[in-house]
């Protein structure tokens, strides 16, 4: 019995090297990490590397993530995040690679100090298939008074952040700056977002703030759609925020169905 219980031992040790050195993955031991980070590109061109430091907020994310429905696969079968100081962030498959891996990116806009980056990727139930291995980038960035960050769970359309200020500007995708110190750094009209609203190493203006959200255009999505704000103050802990529109409460630049994500003063 012995040797039987120390030859099942053999062929489990075995395997779980053959699995680990050669990127085949046998239940019960991973394998592959099934996604990888190519890199970090910032607003001004410039490539940052694992471990890097950058200057600028706004950093182009891009890798390639294995197709849990298989590397012949033609469609994306599942779902791909970008997993941003632990806050999921979905970006869509874009092109397949001729080995059958499929490409992705997004802009994503990065905090002052360490910035821990990975990508999961999911089947098509949500369960997770695969992870890559962490990225870190650490951003010298000026001192945050707010963040809002707006994502949804759906691709192909288009959700809009808008702000107001106490007097009255309002910074949105056509006045991104409207609000001086103040910046809409990205606008995703396809898809998952994120766009990130930043007030940044400025004195916001004393009074009643407000952060609405408007579901701009469906693109042909005819399911409700979820959408989630996370507000945070001063570099603080965030607020989250959740809200789920129908297909008919896109209209454009029409306020009617706008969702008041929040109203805080500034004193």
């Amino acid at each position: 019995m012995a040797r039987y219980w120390i030859a099942i031992a053999a062929i489990i040790i075995a395997a779980a090297l053959f699995s680990g050195c050669c990127g085949i993955q046998i239940p019960g031991f991973g394998g592959t990490t099934h996604a990888t980070i190519g890199g970090l590109t910032g607003n001004d061109g410039r490539a940052i590397t694992n471990g890097g430091t950058t200057t600028q907020r706004v950093q182009h994310i891009a890798g390639t993530a294995d197709n849990p429905g298989g590397k012949d696969a033609t469609t994306f079968k599942g779902r791909i995040a970008v997993m941003l100081n632990g806050v999921k962030q979905y970006v869509t498959a874009s092109t397949r690679n001729e080995d059958g891996t499929w490409n992705y990116g997004g802009d994503f806009v990065i905090r002052r100090g360490e910035n821990k980056i990975q990508v999961q990727v999911e089947n098509d139930d949500g369960s997770v298939y695969g992870t890559s291995e962490t990225f870190t980038v650490n951003g010298d960035l000026p001192p945050r008074q707010l963040e809002s960050v707006l994502t949804w769970d759906t691709d192909d359309n288009d959700v809009d952040m808008h702000v107001w200020s106490p007097g009255g500007l309002h910074a949105y995708y056509s006045a991104k700056s409207a609000i001086p110190g103040c910046y809409l750094d990205v606008d995703d009209t396809n898809g998952y977002g994120p766009e990130t609203f930043v007030c940044e190493n400025t004195t916001m203006e004393s009074g009643q703030w407000t952060i609405k959200i408007r579901y701009y255009s469906a693109h042909g999505v005819a399911s409700s759609v979820p959408v989630t704000v996370r507000v945070s103050r001063n570099e603080g802990a965030a607020q989250t925020f959740t809200h789920t529109f129908t297909e008919d409460q896109a209209n454009t630049d029409n306020s009617d169905n706008d969702w008041t994500v929040i109203q805080f003063n500034v004193p």
